[in-house]
């Protein structure tokens, strides 16, 4: 079942307030879709914005930086993070947006040519689906295929596809200590240097990719690192790409 969740504008009154709708998000079990308001005070101060801008007695400038200094103030107690404003000096070619998601696992299943034998990967998507399991994504080598799944499939994935051994697989294991990393941008294929950027940044936090996918998207790049580095990845790709 999907849940719908809205959150008007007197829901963010401070960081506090934040870590509460961020513990409500958490706790829903159900699949999501999370709908969420401007802070409070913001559609008053743009509407108050528009009217003085059009009646000419007032910059926008100074809303502007009115607005900007409102959302600053709930970062207020949080770890350092990444402003990004418009005049950034960053060579910021290829990469237009960082991305990730924290509700992913990850399903290994190992065999003998798991990879490449006719009819193994229909027959696991087959399992799944009677499951009612979706599948985010599918990364194959010869005798590996790595599922990436909803964090909340992932255990009922795990005991519908255990009755394929020795069968079809010879080991099955999953991981849901990971979060998945995208970063987006038009070209990023054919561009050089990109993808070196990118992991050269992750390595110099010390951090290690599980996985990664590229290639099959012109304008995508993702990969999964365990969930505790997922800030440092993340702060590390915006000082290279961002400064």
């Amino acid at each position: 079942m999907l849940k719908i969740i809205k959150f008007g504008g007197g829901c963010f009154q401070d960081a506090n307030s934040m870590d509460l709708v961020l513990n409500i998000i958490l706790q829903t079990q159900e699949k999501r879709v999370v709908v969420v308001s401007a802070l409070k005070g913001i559609t008053d101060l743009l509407a108050e914005a528009i009217r003085k801008i059009l009646a000419e007695k007032a910059e926008v400038s100074s809303y502007i930086n009115e607005i900007k200094d409102v959302h600053l103030s709930f970062t207020s107690g949080y770890p350092p993070g990444t402003i990004i404003f418009i005049n950034s000096k960053g060579k910021r070619e290829g990469i237009k947006s960082v991305a990730c998601n924290q509700e992913i696992g990850l399903l290994l299943l190992e065999g003998p040519g798991v990879g490449y034998k006719p009819g193994v990967i229909a027959e696991i998507g087959e399992i799944l689906a009677t499951e009612k399991v979706n599948i985010y994504s599918i990364l194959t080598s010869q005798t590996c295929l790595n599922f990436i799944l909803h964090q909340q499939d992932l255990s009922r994935a795990y005991l519908a596809l255990a009755k394929l051994k020795p069968r079809i697989i010879s080991h099955l294991r999953c991981d849901n200590n990971l979060a998945l990393v995208g970063v987006v941008g038009e070209g990023l294929r054919v561009e050089k240097g990109i993808f070196a950027r990118v992991f050269s940044a992750i390595s110099q936090v010390g951090v290690s990719v599980e996985l990664v996918s590229a290639g099959a998207s012109e304008v995508a790049c993702y990969f999964l690192v365990k969930r505790e580095y997922l800030r440092q990845v993340v702060a590390a790709i915006h000082r290279e790409f961002f400064p």
